[in-house]
Formats: C-alpha cells, structure tokens, sequence
C-alpha cells in the first residue's frame, strides 16, 4: 500500500474564452494596446502643446528651460497676481463713482 501524498501540479493554466483561437486574441489585444497607445500619445502632445503656449506667455527669459511643474505655478501665481490687480481697479472704480456722483451732485446744487 503507498501512502505517498502527491503534492498538486503548480502549473495553473489560463483558459481562453471558448470558440477564439489564440492567435485571433492575440491580434486584437495588439491592435487595442496600439490604439490606447495612440490615444496616451495624442493625450501628451496636446498637453506639450499647450504648456508650450504658457511657456510663450510668460515674460522671463528662462521660460524655455524651466520644467512643466514650473510653468504652471508661474502661471497660477501670475493669474493670483492678475485676480488681485483686477479687483483693485475694481475697488477704485468704485471709489472714482461715488466721487463722481457726490461732485456732480454737489454741481447741480449750485
């Protein structure tokens, strides 16, 4: 009698869907990677593309060395720095209103 215990095999094997011959797979998992591919290509381009036209924007003469990273804070600081200007002359133009009026106000008294 052998009382011998077997070990089961570690080999696991992958089961295709059924009725697609391996091959047929194989091409259509290559041709979807190539489109993803593709798709990731265009995708950085496009951002390439655009951190290209900020770099432009920026007024400093190392703005075609810096790093992508640095480009954006530059930008994001640069738009903090344009949302403070523009509510500053909103403020004194609001300011220049009421002097206006209370001048032209006191105009018509006369």
């Amino acid at each position: 009698m052998d009382l011998t215990v077997r070990k089961p095999s570690a080999q696991v094997s992958v089961k295709r869907p059924v009725g697609r011959p391996k091959k047929e797979m194989d091409i259509e998992s290559r041709v979807r990677r190539e489109i993803a591919n593709h798709r990731e290509r265009q995708r950085v381009k496009s951002i390439n593309i655009g951190i290209q036209a900020l770099r432009q924007m920026l007024r400093s003469d190392d703005s075609n060395t810096i790093s992508k990273s640095a480009v954006l804070f530059r930008c994001a600081d640069y738009i903090l720095t344009l949302e403070k200007q523009l509510a500053k002359h909103v403020e004194e133009n609001v300011l220049l209103k009421i002097i206006s009026a209370q001048h032209y106000e006191t105009q018509t008294d006369k």
